[in-house]
């Protein structure tokens, strides 16, 4: 097993690595319209299974136009569809968007939840998307993890496992929490940007399960 200090190295060459590859697509988000749990929550929503680039635009694009539970209320699915047309499974992520915005102001008086058990009862809502409203929107240390965060984390054999939920507990029980933000995001820019599923740019050396060489 890789040891904590064998990790924080990878984790410092990472780091280099990353030094000028574009930030996460949340980061977009917050600079224009801070850290709205709600709004947090919609882009997440909108940007599974679509690239950042892409859903940050539609995100906006959306959001200079309604941005509160209410207004999500009170807006049409097909209005809304043709909105975010363009982002994956749109017209079902229009219908659990709307769902999202009536239950967060009929339950919890127009404010999202801040426990993993009721952001997980909102539709549309797994792990990753719980996880980012967290950690973003309320600053409380977890691992969003995503197929990049998967990927790189068995790279690197910081874990071995099959699911990204399988990873974000194995991360959890590895690492100190005070770690855990800033090693998910090192880990998601560099999935997104260096070391991605298409252009094979990680090149590892790997012996007893340490890692020797990160080109």
């Amino acid at each position: 097993m890789i040891s904590l200090d064998d990790i924080k190295k990878t984790l410092k060459q990472i780091e280099k690595k990353i030094e000028h590859c574009p930030p996460p697509g949340a980061d977009f988000i917050i600079n224009r319209w801070g850290r709205d749990p709600f709004i947090l929550l919609v882009y997440c929503i909108l940007s599974l299974r679509t690239r950042d680039k892409l859903s940050v635009k539609i995100g906006l694009q959306l959001f200079d136009i309604i941005h509160t539970p209410e207004a999500f209320c009170e807006i049409s699915v097909e209005k809304l569809t043709k909105i975010i047309h363009g982002v994956g499974f749109y017209k079902r992520k229009a219908i659990q968007i709307k769902k999202c915005a009536e239950i967060i102001v009929k339950k919890f008086c127009g404010n999202v939840p801040s426990s993993e058990e009721d952001l997980l009862s909102l539709p549309g809502v797994g792990r990753k998307t719980m996880n980012l409203v967290l950690q973003q929107a309320f600053l409380k240390p977890t691992f969003c993890v995503d197929t990049h965060v998967h990927r790189i984390a068995n790279t690197l054999r910081f874990v071995q496992t099959k699911t990204p939920e399988q990873t974000e507990f194995a991360l959890k029980n590895l690492l100190p929490k005070s770690l855990w933000t800033i090693v998910n995001r090192l880990l998601l820019v560099y999935g997104q940007s260096v070391c991605t599923s298409f252009k094979h740019q990680c090149s590892l050396l790997v012996e007893n399960h340490q890692v020797k060489k990160l080109k």
